[in-house]
This record gives C-alpha cells, sequence and structure tokens, in this order.
C-alpha cells in the first residue's frame, strides 16, 4: 500500500490559511488586551480615589504628592505638588491595598528634572496632583482657575499611546477610545470630574500648561 503525504502546493495552503487566521485574530486580541488595560487603569483610579477621600476624612487635608513633601513659600515652583500616588495611602494605614502601577508604563518613568525632583519619583505609579501645592507654588492664577475646576487633587495614567504628560498640549487630551483604540490622550481622573477633561467646558481652553 502506497502512502501519500501532502505535496508542497498543499503545505503552502495550510500556512497561507494559518497566516490569515493570525492576521484577523492578532489584532483582535491586541486590541482586546488594550480595552482591558483601559478598564483595568479606571478600577484602579476608582479604587484610590476612596482611598484619597478616606485619607481626607481623617487627616482634614488630602496626602502630598511627594513622600516626604513640606509644602513652605520657599518652595520653588512645581517642586511639590506633581510625583506619584503617595506611600500614605498605605503606611502607617492602608486606605487602599496596593499603590497601583500602570499598565501602560513598562518600565520606570526615566523622567529626570532638578526643577521637579518629585517627578522622578513616579516609578510605574500614576501620576497624582494635589493642588494645595499648586496654589502655594504658583499663586492666584492657579487658585483662581485650574484648582477649583479641578478640586483637590487630579491623577492620570499615560493610556495606550504610552505618552506621559510633560507639558506639550496634546498629551493633556483625555483619552477617547472613538478616536481609535490606541490614540493620544492620558487617562485622567480629577476630584470634581469623573473624565479629568482638563478643558474647561465653558470657553473650550485648556486649563493645564
Amino acid at each position: 500500500m502506497q502512502k501519500k503525504g501532502f505535496t508542497l502546493i498543499e503545505l503552502l495552503i495550510v500556512v497561507a490559511i494559518i497566516a490569515i487566521l493570525a492576521a484577523i485574530a492578532v489584532p483582535n486580541f491586541l486590541e482586546a488586551q488594550t480595552r482591558s488595560k483601559v478598564s483595568r487603569c479606571k478600577a484602579d483610579m476608582r479604587s484610590l480615589v476612596t482611598a484619597l477621600e478616606s485619607y481626607a476624612v481623617d487627616n482634614n487635608k488630602y496626602p502630598p504628592p511627594a513622600d516626604t513633601a513640606v509644602y513652605t513659600s520657599a518652595d520653588a515652583w512645581g517642586t511639590h505638588f506633581h510625583s506619584r500616588i503617595p506611600n500614605y495611602l498605605t503606611t502607617p494605614i492602608a486606605y487602599v491595598t496596593a499603590l497601583y502601577q500602570d499598565p501602560f508604563v513598562s518600565q520606570n518613568n526615566t523622567f529626570t528634572s532638578t526643577t521637579y525632583p518629585d517627578a522622578t519619583q513616579v516609578g510605574k505609579r500614576y501620576v497624582y496632583y494635589e493642588t494645595e501645592g499648586m496654589v502655594q507654588n504658583l499663586g492666584d492664577f492657579w487658585g483662581g482657575t485650574l484648582v477649583p475646576w479641578l478640586g483637590k487633587w487630579a491623577m492620570y495614567g499615560y493610556g495606550p499611546d504610552r505618552t506621559p504628560f510633560q507639558g506639550s498640549k496634546a498629551t493633556l487630551l483625555p483619552y477617547d477610545p472613538t478616536n481609535g483604540t490606541v490614540s493620544p490622550g492620558n487617562i485622567v481622573r480629577c476630584q470634581r470630574n469623573v473624565d479629568g477633561t482638563p478643558v474647561n467646558p465653558v470657553t473650550g481652553t485648556f486649563l493645564w500648561p
């Protein structure tokens, strides 16, 4: 009895079919993975919001972003108003079980600056702003515009484009999946606006520098 194997053409057809299926499946998998990470970011932030508000109830103020920050009039611009989600939320009282890491940050934030020393401590955590520090460091401009609109705090994650906020207005856009699953924008949340949109809804102008 003669055994018959696959011909080269048949093997090529099988390989082509597998390649077509992979071309269909892989993008769908990557999109589902991205959506899952976005959902995780928002869930993390909801937990962090509860922790921040619980801390404020116990301490009559929100935690400073830098783990050792002490606000004084001598602080340089920006020195102590933004950094990572602080250790104060887990130590000495655990207001949250973990200081969540941004799933869109694959390695520690390597941003360095002598002007913003606390910003270099972010690592993989979400970035956190405590607006009292903005007022004390930047004066009435922030107190008269940005702070009342944001509330007492704001936080953000890099988002699917994996771009941090470092001054460009493009990176201040809130992430919107209708622009594409992987599109520009940070996942932002602040005390007075759940979606954290950093745009004045009346004037349409950006409120962050």
